[in-house]
């Protein structure tokens, strides 16, 4: 499992290592180039399958963590090309846990650059793929960012439908730490959003924002 991962200077190679191996360093794209050989050349190809699976999976992980450090330097426009890849790459593993994280840091990303557009069709496919995994923190979160996506857009029929949805899951985990905070944070949106019409700038902007913002937990 990668442990680390760092880019170069001009972002044409990823380094990683993990706690038993030494750094290797690569290039993404003679990195899937490789791995589609050796799926396809070799006569074992379950034994290759299951490592190619594993590579794509280990290096959507370090694509991912890159992402977030990018976001945390406020290097979006980075962050968001690596946590697309990262996306990629998960859903070629097949692991779709992974999958929906890069899926929201990659949507949370664009909407910090308020490309809420862009950001909209990948909320809705992080919402059905929460669905899929049945974990109501992951669909919780989907949905609190969807709601906000469709704030930001002035779509006050879809926000506060999609709030509703979002406090649903949150109630399911409302004794946890991070159901009961998101709880209180659709309740008070929710709140705010019955007295908003679609010209009130200002009441959008008092919107409490998702969270985790930046980063992913």
């Amino acid at each position: 499992m990668i442990m680390w991962g760092e880019t170069s200077a001009d972002d044409k190679f990823i380094a990683t290592s993990s706690w038993t191996q030494t750094v290797r360093r690569w290039s993404p794209d003679d990195r899937i180039h490789e791995t589609q050989a050796d799926l396809s050349d070799d006569p074992t190809k379950k034994y290759y399958l299951a490592l190619g699976l594993l590579g794509y999976a280990s290096s959507a992980l370090c694509l991912y963590f890159i992402a977030r450090s990018h976001a945390q330097l406020n290097q979006l426009p980075q962050a968001i090309s690596f946590a697309q890849t990262a996306s990629v790459e998960a859903a070629e593993s097949g692991d779709k846990a992974l999958l929906c994280r890069t899926l929201r840091i990659t949507a949370r990303y664009l909407m910090l650059l308020a490309r809420h557009e862009e950001a909209l069709p990948i909320l809705t496919r992080t919402v059905a793929c929460g669905h899929g995994l049945g974990f109501a923190i992951g669909i919780a979160q989907s949905l609190e960012l969807l709601g906000y996506n469709c704030a930001a857009r002035r779509d006050l029929p879809g926000t506060r439908m999609v709030y509703k949805g979002a406090h649903k899951q949150f109630a399911k985990i409302e004794t946890t730490r991070m159901g009961g905070q998101g709880l209180a944070r659709v309740l008070d949106n929710g709140e705010k959003l019955s007295t908003l019409t679609e010209s009130d700038e200002d009441g959008f902007a008092a919107l409490a924002r998702p969270y985790p913002w930046y980063q992913e937990t």
